[in-house]
């Protein structure tokens, strides 16, 4: 039997990864719980509203569905925070394809005046404008700022 090889192709890898990037097209996949004792109607309506909250976010994400979409499941459902299953709910997932709109998204840079920041008093305080963040810096935080730049 032959071993497995370990050495990847590269510049196959970065083709198909590069192609990926040109294609606007992508599936997504939503999450919902529902309890195996819910009626049909109600298993309906929630559904629909399930859908109807995953494509909201997919619109406020720049993303229109290309597609119908598919309900899969009943799966086991499980918490995602902790890993354990939930007895007495299955999980269904919401799935399509969804086309990006071509909108460049922006980036946001949203500045907090570091006196408004609750921090530990084990947490240090690091910035490409470490002077400004000195200046700005008001009460009780700019001694933990003062005590993190005595420590540097």
């Amino acid at each position: 039997m032959p071993q497995p090889s370990l050495l990847l192709d590269v510049p196959k890898i970065q083709k198909r990864i590069d192609k990926a990037k040109e294609n606007p097209y992508r599936v997504k996949t939503g999450t919902f719980h529902a309890p195996i004792d819910m009626g049909r109607d109600m298993f309906e309506y929630t559904f629909a509203e399930k859908v109807r909250i995953f494509m909201r976010a997919m619109s406020n994400e720049g993303w229109e569905l290309a597609s119908k979409v598919v309900l899969q499941g009943p799966f086991e459902a499980v918490d995602p925070n902790t890993g354990l299953v939930i007895i007495g709910h299955k999980e269904y997932r919401v799935r399509g394809v969804f086309k990006y709109r071509g909108q460049t998204p922006t980036k946001v840079r949203v500045e907090l005046d570091p006196s408004e920041v609750k921090q530990a008093p084990d947490h240090v305080l690091t910035t490409e404008h470490d002077e400004d963040l000195k200046l700005a810096a008001k009460g009780p935080v700019a001694k933990l700022i003062e005590d993190a730049y005595t420590k540097q």
